[in-house]
């Protein structure tokens, strides 16, 4: 990574250090539940970020360090996994049926168990392995997400503009 590069990504991993102290500072003040599981869900965004831009390669002493690719396997399905449960913690989740809460609490599990499994992968597969299970957590909670809210509106269309 060349210098104009390192300043941009390190002025971006400032920039998100800064919303996870705003969350920190909430999580204290609000001392609730959901204001720490979203500190803990920021938190691991902004590991996220800094062990794939590369950004922690560059600035490590010894940036081949075994450690430092396990984490960038476990990082992804880590923050899917929360990422899914996140969502599922919505205020309307009482209303939902049970097709669409075992949707999230399955993408959840497969996030957190399937991260740890990329590790058995030979180690070309790992990282490939560990994406498309965050990418897929992902786009299962975007999907539910967008199912409980036409649930909850009680219309096929639910929530969308009637030109959608």
């Amino acid at each position: 990574m060349n210098t104009a590069e390192t300043i941009i990504w390190s002025a971006a991993a400032g920039s998100m250090g800064l919303v996870v102290l705003l969350g920190a500072a909430d999580a204290l003040f609000s001392r609730s539940r959901a204001s720490v599981q979203s500190l803990i869900y920021l938190t691991a965004c902004w590991g996220f970020f800094l062990l794939l831009s590369g950004l922690a390669a560059t600035l490590l002493p010894r940036p081949d360090a075994a450690w430092l690719h396990t984490a960038q396997v476990l990082i992804g399905p880590l923050c899917g996994g929360l990422g899914t449960h996140g969502a599922s913690q919505s205020p309307a989740a009482a209303r939902r049926d049970r097709l669409t809460e075992l949707g999230f609490r399955s993408a959840s599990i497969l996030c957190l168990t399937g991260g740890p499994l990329c590790l058995l992968l030979a180690p070309g597969w790992q990282l490939p392995a560990s994406a498309a299970l965050a990418i897929l957590s992902l786009s299962v909670a975007l999907w539910l997400a967008v199912r409980a809210a036409q649930q909850a509106t009680g219309s096929p269309g639910g929530w969308l503009p009637a030109a959608c």
